[in-house]
């Protein structure tokens, strides 16, 4: 990529960063957390995130769709009493 004149060396830096993402070796695996809902029903989610990405009626549909979502990912069960629950590690 030749990005030399246009830009300065540090946005170089990040525009090749951003380049190489999804390739990178580094890249962080995928996380999720599973945590029961106010209506009685499962969301599954990233860390950090506001909204659910999917929405289950069973703990075990949700587990069952992580583990989708995420064949290779690090999941966590929040249980009812707030305690998380590694379900499955990361590689």
């Amino acid at each position: 990529m030749l990005l030399a004149g246009r830009y300065t060396t540090s946005q170089v830096r990040v525009i090749e960063s951003a380049h190489r993402g999804s390739n990178d070796k580094m890249a962080k695996h995928d996380e999720l957390i599973i945590e029961p809902r106010d209506d009685g029903r499962w969301g599954i989610k990233k860390p950090h995130a506001e909204r659910s990405s999917d929405v289950k009626d069973t703990q075990k549909q949700a587990v069952k769709r992580a583990k989708e979502l995420a064949p290779e990912g690090d999941i966590k069960l929040k249980g009812l009493n707030g305690k998380f629950k590694h379900i499955q590690h990361g590689e």
